[in-house]
C-alpha cells in the first residue's frame, strides 16, 4: 500500500473494535488530513455543507450497514459524530482531556461512527476487510479547479 493511499483513506483499519458485542468503528470519511483536502478513491474531494446534509440523513433515516453499498442490512448504526471544523476537533478533546485548546493540534477532519454487526460471519468479514466505512445517500457533483 502506498503512502499516498494510505493519506487518501487516511486509515488502515477499524479504529474500534468489540468482539463480544460485535462492533467496528472508524472512519466514514474523511475531509481533512494535516490541513489538505482529501481525495477519495474516484479522487474527488467532499464538500462540508453538502456532506453535512447528507450525514444528518443518515443519521435519521438510514442507519444501516451493508458492504460496498449492496446486499442486506448487515448492521446497525450505534453511534457517529460529524468533526467539521477544528475549533470543534479541539473542544471534544478539551472536553474529554482537560488539555489547553492551544496545545491540541488537529490531524483529521471527517465523519466516526460505529456499527453493530448481528451475524459473527458479517462481523468478522467487515473486521477483516474494511478499511473505511461508507454511508447512503445522493450528491452533486461539480467541477473543481
Amino acid at each position: 500500500m502506498t503512502d499516498e493511499f494510505k493519506k487518501n483513506l487516511s486509515s488502515e483499519e477499524a479504529c474500534r473494535k468489540d468482539d463480544c458485542k460485535q462492533i467496528i468503528g472508524g472512519w466514514f470519511s474523511v475531509f481533512k488530513y494535516e490541513d489538505e483536502k482529501v481525495r477519495d478513491l474516484d479522487k474527488e474531494t467532499i464538500n462540508m455543507q453538502s456532506y453535512s446534509n447528507a450525514y444528518l440523513d443518515f443519521s435519521k433515516n438510514y442507519r444501516a450497514a451493508n458492504f460496498d453499498h449492496e446486499g442486506g442490512i448487515r448492521g446497525e448504526l450505534i453511534d457517529n459524530i460529524l468533526i467539521d471544523s477544528p475549533e470543534f476537533a479541539k473542544m471534544l478533546v478539551h472536553e474529554i482531556t482537560g488539555l489547553p485548546l492551544d496545545d491540541i493540534p488537529v490531524q483529521k477532519l471527517g465523519h466516526f461512527g460505529s456499527f453493530q454487526f448481528e451475524d459473527a460471519d458479517d462481523y468478522e468479514l467487515a473486521k477483516k476487510s474494511k478499511l473505511m466505512f461508507s454511508i447512503e445517500g445522493t450528491c452533486e457533483r461539480s467541477e473543481i479547479e
